[in-house]
């Protein structure tokens, strides 16, 4: 593709924006020391695409995510889309009753996890027999036939991102390709986010802005951090050691920062801004 041309090409579904990527060896994701450039993103999100494909996912199915913070959350998002389908991100922190009430309530045909949380994930689908389970260490190794192209259109749904559930049951909260498309733009354009930007991604991605700071990066071509911090002081030392530039967050973190992080006061951190 001539340099220059991913700036006229349309994005309207998710996917496209990391397809205006899948050239580059620029650094896209970052979790401890696993390390994923934009052509490896791309390409893993590519296989589990074919994967979901192959288990029968068709254009519209509902895919729940039930995986811990990491790349392989990041590229199961994107597969979906490439799928054709709607992606469902679950709290890897959510026990099996609420997993189950996300699934059944989203009406998954497939969920995507790992063998380490199968234990959870067994008594959650526990006589839900429509739904195929794919485990993410399979997806990785997926070497059928390429997926086949995207059939979706910018109005079709892209995702559904369940509430805390608070006050009730978690209820889902419908959102169109064009619908995550534009809020990373407008976020994009007022934080001034660039390539050059390394945001540190504290919050889940089942979380609108959690969800929305990965998206950004990817439009931008941003490398995304994704910090599993138990203290305060983990996200010092995340900032510091990856040289983040930028770092989003609600009053938890704040107040994780300000009261919980010692270090934060005597830790040069020039990077952020």
């Amino acid at each position: 593709r001539p340099q220059g041309t991913e700036e006229m090409t349309p994005h309207f579904l998710l996917h496209h924006l990391l397809a205006a990527r899948a050239a580059s060896d620029d650094q896209a994701l970052v979790h401890k020391e696993q390390s994923l450039s934009y052509r490896e993103f791309a390409a893993a999100a590519a296989r589990c695409a074919a994967a979901l494909q192959q288990a029968g996912a068709e254009r519209g199915d509902r895919v729940v995510i039930y995986l811990p913070r990491g790349i392989e959350e990041c590229w199961s998002i994107f597969g979906v889309s490439m799928a054709s389908g709607v992606f469902v991100p679950v709290n890897a922190l959510l026990k099996s009753q609420q997993i189950r009430h996300i699934v059944a309530d989203s009406g998954a045909k497939i969920v995507i996890s790992n063998r380490a949380m199968q234990a959870e994930l067994d008594a959650a689908l526990q006589g839900l027999t429509d739904v195929t389970l794919l485990l993410a260490e399979d997806i990785e190794g997926h070497t059928s036939l390429p997926a086949r192209p995207s059939a979706a259109i910018g109005e079709d749904l892209a995702a559904i991102l369940y509430t805390s559930g608070s006050t009730g049951s978690p209820k889902g909260v419908m959102l169109s390709h064009r619908n995550l498309l534009a809020g990373a733009r407008i976020v994009r354009t007022y934080l001034e986010i660039t390539a050059s930007d390394r945001i540190l991604s504290l919050l889940p991605f089942s979380f609108d802005y959690g969800l929305n700071q990965l998206l950004t990066a990817v439009e931008q071509g941003a490398t995304t951090v994704i910090s599993t911090f138990r203290l305060g002081d983990d996200i010092v030392r995340d900032l510091r050691d990856h040289a983040v530039t930028g770092l989003a967050g609600v009053p938890t973190v704040w107040a994780i920062l300000t009261r919980a992080a010692p270090s934060l006061a005597k830790t040069p951190l020039p990077h952020l801004r």
